[in-house]
């Protein structure tokens, strides 16, 4: 059953009970629809200055952000910017002054990016297991300068106990 009000019949009571379709066949009040007009209009400008302001805000967050990230990246690699034109005798004097993964840790690279360089500028590095006899005081530091006599890389004998007859 569907009923249909006028503004004299209450609502609340009804429409607990039944289906409830509210006609209504008045004319709009001039000044109602002024005011709520007036209140649309307000309520987006707020919103468009609330955005404004949010997206300044998240502006300035970000360009902070991004200034901790760098000085966060030049904290722990102090040369990072330096890396793309570095001379070829501080390379050489780098890498025979101490381990590349430590070159590459100072500059923000990779330690095969340090040896891509290396490769491309033709300098020579230490052989595999030239720090490790450094530290363990076999051979003595370099302290950035290439040795005179070539260094060769170790080469372990596998010895075969089986003797041919």
């Amino acid at each position: 059953m569907t009923l249909r009000l006028r503004r004299s019949v209450s609502w609340s009571i009804i429409s607990r009970y039944t289906t409830v379709i509210v006609d209504f066949e008045s004319t709009p009040n001039p000044f109602v629809s002024k005011t709520l007009k007036v209140r649309d209009a307000e309520q987006r400008l707020r919103h468009r200055q609330w955005k404004q302001d949010y997206e300044a805000c998240k502006a300035i967050e970000h360009k902070a952000i991004e200034q901790g990230r760098e000085r966060e990246l030049r904290h722990l690699h102090p040369r990072i910017d330096k890396w793309p034109n570095i001379p070829r005798e501080e390379l050489e004097r780098l890498v025979w002054s101490k381990p590349t993964r430590l070159v590459a840790a100072d500059f923000g690279v990779s330690d095969t990016a340090i040896s891509k360089k290396c490769r491309l500028e033709d300098i020579r590095k230490p052989p595999r297991g030239f720090w490790a006899r450094v530290d363990s005081g076999k051979i003595p530091h370099p302290q950035g300068k290439l040795p005179k006599r070539r260094l060769k890389a170790r080469r372990y004998r596998i010895h075969d106990d089986r003797r041919q007859v």
